[in-house]
């Protein structure tokens, strides 16, 4: 059962920062001055992996593999991978089970954006029918339908993970196996 640790932090934007742990989760929720919810980071466990998922309005949703030393290891290391790895259906669902003493606020952020996440993380984020995706780009996971590739000039953007260009790739399959296909 996720319990919150610890005494809130503000970091340096005025954010506060919130953590909720048990045995298989951890929770962070960044809360602006004015209360407003801004974030979330969920850290979870995938069969004997570490993973996270993050949600702000900036980066919207990033996926990582979370690296340690060992179990107890302070010093984590973050890989970056492609979102719909992420099973959020099933995420969401481990999530409520544990979640109960959380506050209903905190809750409500968290699972409606996880939902959200299930559902949309193929879909595209440029333009407002959130059509499916056709492109991707391999460095930092973003997406795109073809529509948005040609009405929007995406192929010379750059990349917000590497400061470089995009290296769009078609959203057909698996990249090098390691990934779900797109829905």
């Amino acid at each position: 059962m996720l319990r919150e640790i610890g005494a809130p932090t503000r970091d340096q934007s005025g954010r506060v920062r919130r953590t909720y742990a048990d045995a298989e989760f951890e929770l962070y929720v960044l809360v602006e001055p004015d209360g407003c919810m801004f974030g979330f980071q969920v850290v979870y466990r995938s069969g004997s992996r570490l993973r996270m998922l993050s949600w702000t309005p900036v980066e919207e949703y990033l996926h990582f593999d979370v690296e340690t030393a060992d179990e107890s290891a302070v010093q984590r290391r973050y890989v970056r991978t492609d979102p719909g790895a992420c099973d959020a259906a099933a995420l969401l669902a481990r999530l409520r089970a544990a979640a109960q003493a959380v506050e209903p606020r905190v809750q409500s952020f968290v699972f409606e954006l996880l939902h959200s996440h299930a559902s949309d993380v193929h879909r595209c984020r440029y333009c407002a029918a959130r059509r499916k995706c056709d492109w991707h780009c391999p460095r930092c996971w973003i997406r795109a339908c073809d529509g948005c590739m040609r009405e929007k000039a995406l192929r010379k953007s750059r990349c917000t993970w590497t400061e470089a260009s995009h290296e769009w790739a078609p959203d057909l399959a698996p990249v090098s196996g390691a990934f779900p296909p797109s829905r």
